[in-house]
């Protein structure tokens, strides 16, 4: 189970226990926040094909009530950067497209997900063409595909109009038999 130890504000809201709450970064691999009653860490927890090891970041302290600095005082954000620097045999993907930490420019960690800045530029095209309809044209590279500069939107397939609207919350429903 993954906890919302990304957020300081949801931080001050677990229990103290000295089991740690953990998130999951990547296959066998897992970011934890140990809550103290005077001190709490960070800590990272590693599946070696047989065992889990656990190790606690030394000489950082989570930002619950100083704000982050990068090197004494770390965010969640922060940890997980200090993670993927230290350790590259991380696989880290995108949560969207599949793209490899090093097949992308930036990799944005979120609470068990990670976004790159292609799907983030994907999404915003989405969101600054709410107009229109259906799904965005890619090509074979992932990239959008232009017309006279604007992004093409084709039309959504029966099937994925039938999935738009199973998760479509403000959709009008037909009636089911």
């Amino acid at each position: 189970m993954s906890f919302p130890i990304h957020d300081p504000n949801l931080r001050h809201r677990l229990e103290i226990r000295a089991k740690p709450y953990f998130a999951r970064l990547a296959d066998g691999m897992h970011i934890g926040y140990r809550k103290g009653k005077s001190a709490s860490r960070w800590v990272v927890r590693r599946y070696d094909g047989a065992t889990y090891t656990m190790t606690t970041l030394r000489d950082v302290e989570p930002d619950d009530d100083i704000e982050a600095d990068g090197k004494r005082f770390l965010s969640f954000q922060q940890v997980v950067a200090k993670i993927m620097s230290d350790d590259a045999k991380i696989p880290v993907r995108c949560s969207f497209c599949g793209k490899g930490s090093k097949e992308v420019a930036k990799l944005i960690a979120g609470p068990s997900v990670f976004i790159c800045d292609g799907c983030v530029a994907l999404c915003q095209l989405y969101l600054d063409h709410p107009h229109q309809k259906g799904k965005l044209a890619l090509d074979d590279n992932l990239k959008p595909i232009l017309k006279n500069g604007k992004p093409v939107f084709k039309p959504l397939s029966d099937a994925e109009k039938k999935m738009q609207e199973r998760y479509d919350f403000d959709a009008p429903r037909s009636p089911t038999a």
